[in-house]
């Protein structure tokens, strides 16, 4: 299978929990005999240089990054409390990630498109409009139960 994975920050290097669960899943996949693909954002927290992931983790997984500015802003901030929007999930909805990823879509098809974190989810819009893949949330830990309340 063919499968498009959608990162919330960098699966490598795996050095903290988000990272190393959504690096072994792609190993695992890999090694299951799939093809993979990542897509990730980068953020002021959570930089990657793109050289510093090891030249054959890039080739398997035809990684890319895209910079998204998710540093705390005030005014976006005040906007999602009027508007009663969650200001953490609302800063993941960026041109920045989206673009590239419409532009993958557009140009591959993929069996399965696997998002990773509810925070990635603004991606099911471009993914309902540009691909038929079968769409997988795969919810971090309890994140799921603490955003259903």
């Amino acid at each position: 299978m063919k499968i498009l994975l959608i990162c919330n920050k960098s699966p490598y290097p795996p050095l903290e929990g988000g990272p190393i669960a959504m690096n072994m899943m792609i190993e695992g996949l890999l090694e299951a005999g799939h093809q993979v693909k990542v897509l990730a954002i980068n953020t002021n927290k959570y930089f990657t240089d793109i050289e510093s992931i090891p030249e054959e983790y890039r080739l398997k997984t035809n990684i890319e990054l895209h910079y998204t500015n998710l540093r705390l802003n005030p005014l976006v901030a005040i906007y999602c409390l009027i508007m009663r929007k969650s200001f953490h999930a609302y800063r993941f909805n960026s041109s920045s990630w989206l673009k590239p990823l419409e532009g993958i879509l557009s140009n591959e098809q993929f069996d399965i498109v696997q998002i990773e974190t509810l925070f990635m989810a603004p991606a099911l819009d471009v993914i309902k409009k540009k691909s038929r893949a079968k769409v997988i949330l795969r919810a971090h830990n309890v994140e799921h139960l603490i955003w259903k309340r």
